[in-house]
């Protein structure tokens, strides 16, 4: 065969061979090699450890461009297109630039991020979005894809910081985070009340600095654990209102708060006395209404006078919050209504606890409730005693309580001297509710309805529960106005005394954190038979 022959032959025998080929294993146009297609990427990566989210904001919606590296060339940029529920995306070549094709792919290794590394911030003021999403590095890397293998798998470079705050103003507080020697301003989620931050991978985990109210609260972490990229961390932090009263001057700056605000706390550092106020006058404005925690630590408070009010008044008018572990002494209050040396009022969900009147107190009611404790109760009243020396005046008097509606009074005690028409050693009238291991060492005057417990009982009946009285003059009943019920037992008849009842009461007390032990003291136990304690752990 000739050369010429030959050479046709060949080429012939290339025509036929190329035109052997199926469709299938051409490429696009006709190719012959598969890989000659642009490449068309599928994006995934939405499932990091903690929150999930593909992108900053939780989806693949908003991140125009992802850029991608093939080998040692150049990076390329491919548009995002989001799929219906913007947890997955579509990546192919930008408008104008050249797509890489599978045969540039084959066998090399393929990253893709969002932001270059080297040109990668996190950003120190992320209070704008752009910002804030701009500080989001999501890469992806992948050997051996293929046209039906073709998902990259991002994952997050960062960590991200969902920040929830409690008992802020959302509209108007301003929220830092301290991550090193950086001040991070995050993103305000107004949507889900919420504060949105990024942070490099392996930061400490930041404290938070928060200004409500004209006020730095900052809030700083004991665990050294670092914060790791492809993290969502939840912080949840709570702005601590309480105010700490050393003075009348504090005490008042706190009543003022709570003008503001029903909910700022307080907690009473030292014992203090009130400035004596003018003759006829007052030296307390009392609270109107209060809803959060006054915590008296403990300490006394001497001196508060309120003179000639015409509403219901105590230290607090209206509780609705928790009173604990104060001491009122030389309290004296007056009004035309309900009077009580802590409340005028504990209304449903109110609590006193560990509460003492002592001292020169006088609480004194001209048409209404009063009470020793509060003038009138509908919520919760553990633990709180009033002294012998302490006096309360009114039309409904009760050592404890003026009047007791569907409520609780547990562990408490009175020994004061009471004077009114319908007259209780714990309560001036009951409504409902339970008395349980309450005791009374009063003295009374005259009236029309005298009990050691309570002065009059009205529908519903109320539970009582070990629960026991002295008789003094002008008392001689449990309860004033009906016969004696089940749980109200007079002492000093009978063969029943202090000693044998006190162990008894301390049993309904279990669990309350509270008992009562016999008084040591010869000089103090004939007026004040049994102290209630707090239980030893």
């Amino acid at each position: 065969m000739t050369d010429k022959l030959r050479h046709l032959w060949l080429t012939a025998a290339a025509i036929l061979a190329l035109a052997s080929c199926s469709q299938d294993d051409m490429g696009e146009g006709g190719s012959p090699y598969a890989g000659d297609s642009p490449v068309v990427f599928s994006a995934t990566g939405i499932t990091p450890l903690g929150t999930t989210r593909a992108t900053v904001d939780g989806t693949w919606e908003g991140t125009a461009a992802i850029f991608v590296k093939v080998g040692n060339a150049n990076g390329r940029s491919y548009i995002v297109k989001p799929s219906a529920d913007k947890k997955s995306a579509t990546l192919e070549a930008a408008p104008g630039v050249e797509p890489f094709k599978w045969s540039e792919v084959e066998g090399k290794k393929v990253k893709a991020f969002n932001i270059a590394e080297d040109a990668h911030d996190v950003k120190t003021d992320q209070s704008d979005f752009i910002n804030y999403q701009a500080s989001d590095l999501i890469i992806a890397e992948a050997t051996g894809l293929t046209k039906d293998n073709n998902t990259l798998e991002f994952k997050h470079q960062v960590a991200r910081l969902v920040i929830t705050v409690s008992n802020g103003d959302f509209a108007n507080d301003e929220v830092k985070l301290v991550v090193g020697d950086r001040t991070i301003t995050p993103y305000c989620d107004e949507d889900n009340s919420r504060y949105l931050a990024i942070v490099e991978s392996g930061s400490e985990r930041p404290s938070v600095k928060i200004k409500h109210g004209g006020k730095d609260y900052i809030y700083t972490y004991t665990t050294s654990e670092k914060l790791m990229g492809g993290n969502s961390y939840a912080v949840n932090v709570k702005i601590d209102k309480t105010m700490h009263i050393t003075d009348e001057a504090t005490l008042k700056a706190w009543a003022a708060a709570v003008e503001q605000d029903p909910t700022v706390s307080a907690i009473v550092d030292k014992d203090f006395s009130m400035s004596t106020p003018a003759e006829g006058g007052s030296n307390w404005e009392p609270v109107a209404e209060f809803e959060g925690i006054f915590d008296g630590n403990g300490h006394t408070i001497s001196g508060i006078e309120v003179k000639n009010k015409s509403y219901i008044v105590g230290f607090i008018c209206e509780n609705k919050g928790t009173v604990k572990n104060l001491t009122l002494e030389d309290t004296k209050i007056s009004s035309y209504s309900s009077v009580g040396a802590v409340a005028g009022k504990n209304s449903i969900g109110g609590t006193i606890e560990n509460c003492h009147v002592t001292g020169d107190s006088e609480l004194m009611s001209s048409a209404s409730y009063a009470g020793g404790v509060a003038g009138q109760n509908s919520g919760t009243i553990l633990a709180c005693h009033v002294a012998k020396e302490c006096k309360v005046k009114g039309y409904m008097v009760g050592g404890i309580v003026g009047s007791n509606n569907k409520a609780e009074i547990t562990g408490c005690y009175a020994l004061c001297s009471l004077e009114g028409a319908s007259i209780g050693g714990i309560c001036g009238d009951l409504y409902g509710g339970s008395l349980t291991a309450c005791y009374s060492k009063c003295t009374y005057g005259s009236g029309t309805y005298i009990g050691g417990i309570a002065g009059e009982v009205k529908s519903p009946s109320p539970t009582f529960s070990e629960c026991y009285w002295e008789a003094n003059t002008n008392c001689t009943k449990g309860v004033g106005n009906t016969t004696v019920p089940n749980g109200v037992t007079q002492v000093g008849v009978d063969a029943v005394t202090w000693d044998s009842v006190y162990m008894l009461m301390n049993e309904k007390l279990e669990g309350t954190g509270y008992e009562y032990v016999k008084n040591g003291d010869a000089a103090t136990s004939a007026d004040e038979p049994l102290v209630l304690v707090k239980t030893q752990q």
